[in-house]
Order: C-alpha cells, then structure tokens, then sequence
C-alpha cells in the first residue's frame, strides 16, 4: 500500500492488532507528523483498512490544502 501513501499492519505488532498510517508532510517534504487508526483484527478487515487508508490521504490533502502546504511549527 505505500504506492498509496499509506502503511498497513496486520498482525505484525501483536497478534490481533491492525492499522494504518499515513504520513503528514510540509510542503518540502519533510514529515511532520502522522495520522493512524488502528483496531483488533476482528473488527477490521484489510478492506476496511484501505478505505480508512484512502480516507486518510484525503483529509491530509485537505489539511495541507487549508494551511497552504505549511503544517509543521513556526
């Protein structure tokens, strides 16, 4: 999944375990933080994970766009 942009774990933590994270960047590309969810394995399906993963992009688009790419501290 980081073609895109975003990681999925699966078990890989702690057995019953998933999430997935994106990373927030500046508008240089530094990363300035992240955005994750996570949950037990038999509540989240790696489907889910991946509409949670598109939706995260999404608002870390909008994010970016309502600060004009420039989120990380003065």
């Amino acid at each position: 999944m980081r073609k895109k942009g975003f990681a999925l774990i699966i078990d890989e933590l702690e057995e019953g375990l998933v999430a997935v994270a994106a990373p927030i960047r500046e508008h240089d590309g530094r990363v300035v933080g992240a955005i994750s969810v996570s949950g037990p394995s038999t509540r989240l399906t790696q489907k889910d994970l991946i509409k949670i993963g598109d939706m995260i992009i999404d608002e870390i688009a909008t994010l970016q766009a309502n600060h004009d790419g420039k989120i990380g501290a003065a």
